[in-house]
């Protein structure tokens, strides 16, 4: 019978241990926007914000991240702002100086500051409290492995331990629609890693194979896409679609 007992107690433990790991410090992973097909960044961008939380998308302070090396991002990104602003103009738009976005792309944004988010971390970390604090709408665009919360100690994270910021994080990925296109990815998904980047890559790839099994053979819509909540305010999009 004592056996027994400490089995069922060790079962109940492990339980609770891979529900942490799982889950998170109070962490999610929701499904948000159902894997679609797209004509355009418009629609994605549409389709986004109909499909938030609506306490969500009423809120003031947003980063958003983008694969540098991925230039089809950009206008999602652009077209995710638009929409965002349709309720109420950003106030503050930042934008990451190592994105080297062309003198075009940062009028399009209507960047108030350009700025190396990496090298002058703190720096913003203290304007964006200011702006949270005297509730001003910003918008950061920076790179998704600063922006997403799975990468330990990367930039969003950093600043989250010494200000209490509370933007609502969206970040892109890439996503591969079949096994050949992983090769593709900015970031490899492999234990051996030493870069820090392997949790997110790691998620990506997870999340990729599992969309995949559900994409319609056949449709000539350019785009395709999903979002994930992965934490209270953090979201993952994951997407593939055709440059200009």
């Amino acid at each position: 019978m004592k056996t027994w007992i400490w089995v069922g107690t060790v079962l109940i433990a492990a339980v609770g241990v891979f529900a942490y790991l799982t889950m998170g410090d109070g962490q999610t992973n929701t499904p948000i926007l159902r894997l679609s097909h797209f004509a355009n960044e418009k629609e994605i961008a549409t389709a986004i914000s109909e499909s938030v939380p609506s306490e969500l998308a009423a809120q003031n302070f947003y980063w958003v991240g983008l694969e540098p090396d991925k230039t089809e991002q950009i206008e999602v990104a652009l077209q995710i702002k638009n929409q965002l602003e349709k309720t109420s103009p950003f106030q503050a738009v930042v934008i990451d100086q190592e994105l080297t976005l062309s003198k075009e792309w940062i009028e399009k944004f209507k960047a108030t500051e350009v700025i190396g988010l990496k090298a002058n971390l703190f720096d913003l970390a203290a304007l964006l409290q200011d702006l949270e604090t005297k509730n001003i709408r910003y918008f950061v665009l920076t790179a998704s492995i600063y922006s997403n919360p799975l990468i330990k100690k990367n930039q969003i994270n950093q600043i989250k331990e010494k200000f209490p910021l509370k933007p609502i994080t969206l970040s892109m990925a890439y996503f591969p629609t079949t096994a050949e296109q992983e090769k593709n990815m900015l970031f490899r998904c492999d234990a051996e890693d030493r870069s820090g980047t392997n949790d997110w890559a790691c998620a990506v790839v997870s999340k990729a194979r599992q969309f995949r099994r559900r994409l319609a053979a056949k449709v000539e819509m350019p785009w395709v896409a999903a979002m994930d909540q992965i934490g209270q305010k953090d979201f993952i999009l994951i997407l593939n679609g055709k440059t200009h």
